[in-house]
C-alpha cells in the first residue's frame, strides 16, 4: 500500500511519508516492528518530527488506517470504473485481476489483521476496508452471476479466503493467486487460461457462447 507523498519547501517530510514507511514496517517485521524510533530510523528523521506531524501513537494509528482505506477505495473505484465503462465484463476482467494481483499489499494486510486482534481502531479500519471491499466484489460478481443474494455470499467468500491466505506462513503471492483464479473459475463459471511471461500476468477468459433458439420445421 502506497500513496503519494511530498516533501515542503525545507525538505521535511510530509504524514504520508510515514504512513508509507510504517506499511513497509508492517510488511517487514509485523504491528511488533512497528514503533516510533522504528519509523524515525527508517525515515532518517527524529522523534521531534514525528510528534510535529502527530499528536502521539492514537492519532498516527488513526491516520494509517484513514489512509490506507482511502489507497484501497481509489483502487476499487478505479476496477468499477473499469467494469462500467466497459460493456465486456471478460475484458474487464482480463485487465483488471492481473493489475489488482499486483498491487495487493498482502504482507502488510496480514499484519494489519494480526494487529486488530490488540487494537479497536485498527480491527475497526479492518472492518470498514473489508466492507468495501466485499461491496466492490458484488458489484462485479453481479455480471457473471445473475444472483443477487449468491453474489453476496461468493464476495463474503473471497474476502475471508483472501483473509485466510495472508495467514500462512510464508506468504505464497503465486499461490494465493492460483487460488483465487480457481474460485472465479468454480463459482462464476469463467473459463480462464493464464500466462506468465517477462511482461508479467496475462489471463484469457472465453466468452461463452450465445444460445441459439431450436427452431422447428412442419
Amino acid at each position: 500500500m502506497r500513496t503519494k507523498s511530498r516533501k515542503g519547501a525545507d525538505g521535511s517530510l510530509d504524514r504520508v511519508a510515514y504512513f508509507n514507511a510504517a506499511f513497509k514496517i508492517l510488511a517487514e517485521g509485523g504491528a511488533d516492528a512497528l514503533t516510533i524510533d522504528s519509523l524515525c530510523a527508517r525515515l532518517g528523521v527524529t522523534k521531534g518530527s514525528f510528534y510535529h506531524h502527530f499528536g502521539g501513537t492514537d492519532e498516527f494509528v488513526s491516520g494509517l488506517m484513514r489512509c490506507w482505506i482511502e489507497s484501497g477505495s481509489q483502487v476499487i473505484d478505479e476496477m468499477l470504473a473499469k467494469f462500467a465503462a466497459d460493456d465486456d465484463p471478460y475484458r474487464s476482467f482480463e485487465e483488471v485481476i492481473p493489475k489488482l494481483a499486483a498491487k495487493q499489499p498482502h504482507e502488510a494486510e496480514a499484519a494489519l489483521r494480526a494487529w486488530a486482534n490488540s487494537n479497536p481502531a485498527v480491527a475497526a479500519g479492518v472492518e470498514q476496508y473489508d466492507r468495501l471491499r466485499e461491496q466492490a466484489a458484488i458489484e462485479c460478481f453481479a455480471h457473471y452471476v445473475d444472483d443477487p443474494q449468491r453474489c453476496r455470499t461468493l464476495a463474503y467468500m473471497a474476502i475471508a479466503m483472501t483473509a485466510g491466505m495472508q495467514q500462512r506462513k510464508p506468504l505464497d503471492r503465486e499461490r494465493m493467486l492460483d487460488v483465487n483464479l480457481e474460485f472465479f473459475r468454480t463459482n462464476l463459471g469463467l473459463d480462464i487460461q493464464t500466462v506468465q511471461d517477462e511482461s508479467g500476468l496475462r489471463l484469457t477468459v472465453k466468452r461463452p457462447h450465445a444460445k441459439r433458439r431450436r427452431t422447428t420445421t412442419k
